[in-house]
């Protein structure tokens, strides 16, 4: 069959992706799909390419699941003619466009990314138009204890915020402290002093002193706090300062900073 064309394939010919970069896709999405299909039929083709006499997935994985609940025989799709560069380039395209892709999913993305296709995040940062501070940020997700992964996930804990929470090592304490966290709403200055109190009183061998520095903090009227791009440490406003720099030299001194961590 010619290459780069549009045309309705048997929806039995086609395969879904041999390494998705998503997880698996919710059933009731699915079915709300498949009901607007439909109604509707698919508007946007799914993208394939073909492998021998039959057809694999490159992009509409979903559009594939919800056509196949909604009975359709034949499905439009668009067949290119595509290297494993090229294709892996389409499927990131595809599931990072998504608008309820979480942090915990776009890092496992990238993870993904980097152990089946090697890829470095020089590359995955020219492909996705991220920084590689940006993609490295997402990846150190990746290694947070399992309950801050899953509320970094459900979107009820900032990302900063999980990160300074997983310096507690104490499952317990990490509980208590990321509790107060979500339901006082504490900023990030506020978490990093009873964290840094936390530790202080470890060393001494007593809790009590950093319990009263949350506890006061807790009783106080909450301040806006900053975060540098440079240090990321937490300042009220009075403490910053700007200076007027073009967004090509920014994103350079952010690179920057990001590769000499990862050295």
């Amino acid at each position: 069959m010619p290459q780069d064309i549009v045309v309705e394939i048997d929806i039995d010919k086609i395969d879904p992706p041999s390494s998705p970069l998503r997880v698996q896709p919710d059933d009731e999405d699915i079915s709300l799909l498949a009901n607007s299909i439909q109604q509707t039929g698919i508007i946007n083709p799914i993208v394939v390419f073909q492998k021998n006499e039959r057809y694999e997935i490159i992009a509409g994985h979903r559009r594939y699941l919800a056509a196949k609940e909604a009975g359709l025989e034949k499905v439009l799709c668009r067949v290119v003619d595509a290297d494993e560069k090229k294709r892996v380039g389409m499927m990131l395209a595809e599931n990072l466009s998504r608008k309820d892709l979480s942090p915990m999913e776009e890092a496992s993305i990238y993870q993904e990314i980097i152990d089946q296709w090697k890829w470095s995040v020089k590359q995955l940062s020219r492909v996705v138009g991220k920084s590689r501070a940006h993609i490295n940020k997402r990846l150190e997700l990746l290694q947070l204890p399992d309950d801050l992964k899953l509320l970094v996930h459900e979107g009820r804990l900032p990302i900063e915020h999980s990160f300074v929470l997983a310096e507690i090592e104490d499952p317990a304490t990490r509980d208590q402290y990321t509790r107060d966290v979500i339901k006082r709403k504490v900023s990030l200055a506020t978490l990093k002093e009873w964290v840094a109190s936390l530790k202080a009183a470890q060393v001494m061998g007593s809790s009590i002193q950093a319990e009263a520095i949350r506890e006061e903090a807790l009783s106080q009227p909450r301040k806006t706090y900053y975060t540098c791009a440079i240090c990321e440490g937490a300042f009220p406003i009075e403490k910053m300062t700007n200076f007027l720099i073009c967004k090509g030299c920014a994103l350079k001194i952010l690179e920057a900073k990001a590769d000499g961590k990862n050295t």
